[in-house]
Order: structure tokens, then C-alpha cells, then sequence
């Protein structure tokens, strides 16, 4: 029978630590001391550890507190960004000549800051309730497997190009 009133490892208190640096289960395992090799399951098995998980949430919630910035600031902080985004037309120059743009019926064409706005409002659909952002799954990949999928990703560009 496993004592649930034990204080948490030195290992265990040395992964809270990291993983607060960057929300990284993988790299705060092996900055903490745990095998390379095996850091993507330690750290996630860590995550699932009642003891290690209540710590990252007291941690967590100390860091806001000491902030003053929690999910409310930061959601008025995206919405105040897309706002702005959206408000930002710029007339549209030509690359080469640098002159307004114009379309087919002589209407003066605009640019936006679209990649902003996009960005702010993906990141405000993960906190809302969205349907897009509902059904996500994440995984912590080691390297090796995402150096595959950018080598397939490679291939298949290289592919396209001389089809």
C-alpha cells in the first residue's frame, strides 16, 4: 500500500519546476534527470500523478496569482487583439512599383493583418466553447517522429512539383 501523504521526490519536485518553464512534459523529464530515451512515458506517466499534477496546478495558480494574469486577462488581452487586427487596413501595394493596387473595376484593394487576427482567434476558440477546437487531441512526439513526417512532407512537395 503506497503512502499518499508522501512529499513529492526530489526528482518529481525538479520535474514540476521545468515543466512549468515550457509546458513540455518530454524536455522537463530529461531536464530533471530522467532518461532520454524513455522522457516522452516519464513525463507523461508524471503528468497523470495525482501528487505531481495537484503541485503543477498549485504552481500554476501561485504564478498567476503573482502575475496578476489569469485566463480572464488573457482572454480580454486575444480579444483585444483580433479587434485591432481586424482594424488594421493598409491599401495594398504593388511589390515592384509600390503604387495602391487597384481590381478589375478600378477599386482600391486593402490588406489586413488576416495572420494576427487568425492566430488570436484560434487561440481564443481553444477557451471558448468553439466546435472546431472541441475534439483535439495533442501528442508529445519525440524528434525521430517528427523528422519522419517532415521528410514525408518533403517527399510528397517534391513529388507534386515534378508531377
Amino acid at each position: 500500500m503506497q503512502n499518499n501523504n508522501r512529499p513529492l521526490t526530489p526528482k518529481q519536485a525538479r520535474f514540476v519546476d521545468e515543466y512549468l518553464v515550457d509546458l513540455n512534459a518530454t524536455q522537463a523529464a530529461i531536464r530533471a534527470g530522467y532518461s532520454a530515451k524513455s522522457a516522452h512515458v516519464e513525463g507523461s506517466r508524471l503528468l497523470t500523478n495525482a501528487k505531481v499534477g495537484a503541485a503543477i496546478a498549485a504552481a500554476k495558480q501561485e504564478r498567476s496569482e503573482a502575475t496578476k494574469i489569469d485566463a480572464g486577462y488573457v482572454l480580454k488581452r486575444l480579444h483585444q487583439i483580433i479587434e485591432r487586427c481586424l482594424q488594421e487596413v493598409h491599401p495594398a501595394l504593388h511589390a515592384k512599383t509600390r503604387q495602391p493596387m487597384k481590381d478589375r473595376d478600378g477599386n482600391a484593394l486593402f490588406t489586413f493583418n488576416a495572420a494576427g487576427a487568425n492566430q488570436a482567434l484560434a487561440l481564443l476558440g481553444k477557451h471558448t466553447a468553439v466546435a472546431a477546437f472541441e475534439d483535439r487531441v495533442m501528442h508529445d512526439l519525440d524528434e525521430g517522429v517528427i523528422e519522419a513526417l517532415h521528410a514525408g512532407r518533403r517527399r510528397a512537395n517534391l513529388r507534386a512539383v515534378d508531377a
